[in-house]
């Protein structure tokens, strides 16, 4: 068996954090075959995937650190690098969506929000990425949030969605 990193010395995170992570291992019974569930989970209740929520992962599932960045970081829907919007918008930019006005979507978007690819609103309540196919090139411009997928936009439906999840 692995020699998993003690709770007790994670200390950069909140003990109620710590509590939460260590009950979402809990629940995939601390597997770490388990991990996607675990980080899903993990991603949706504080927007990303800190260092820290990592170590607390590895002593629960008793694997190492490195092991749970290594999924983490390889799968790009995973957030490692800062928190993310309570709504995560990801544009398709594949050469479809490019060729039927994703460039005027995104336009709209980045207007609407007062952000760019890459960035979260002031508010925290924004993040936009640009991704590659969605398989939703059928219905292009098509963009996911939180895993819910728009498709056929236009800057005049992106002002309609934003409103309403505002």
């Amino acid at each position: 068996m692995l020699a998993a990193v003690p709770l007790t010395k994670i200390t950069a995170m909140s003990m109620p954090m710590q509590k939460q992570i260590t009950e979402i291992c809990a629940r995939y019974d601390n597997d770490a075959t388990r991990m996607l569930d675990i980080l899903w989970e993990v991603q949706n209740d504080s927007h990303w995937i800190s260092p820290e929520a990592m170590a607390t992962i590895a002593a629960a599932t008793n694997t190492y650190r490195v092991e749970v960045e290594g999924v983490a970081t390889f799968y790009a829907f995973f957030k490692t690098e800062r928190p993310q919007g309570k709504f995560e918008i990801y544009l398709c930019e594949d050469i479809i969506d490019r060729h039927a006005g994703m460039a005027a979507v995104q336009s709209a978007i980045e207007e609407a929000l007062d952000i760019k690819v890459g960035e979260t609103s002031e508010d925290g309540l924004f993040s936009l990425q640009l991704t590659p196919c969605m398989g939703m090139s059928d219905q292009a411009p098509a963009m996911l949030i939180n895993e819910h997928v728009f498709t056929s936009l236009t800057p005049t439906k992106i002002k309609r969605i934003v409103r309403q999840l505002r």
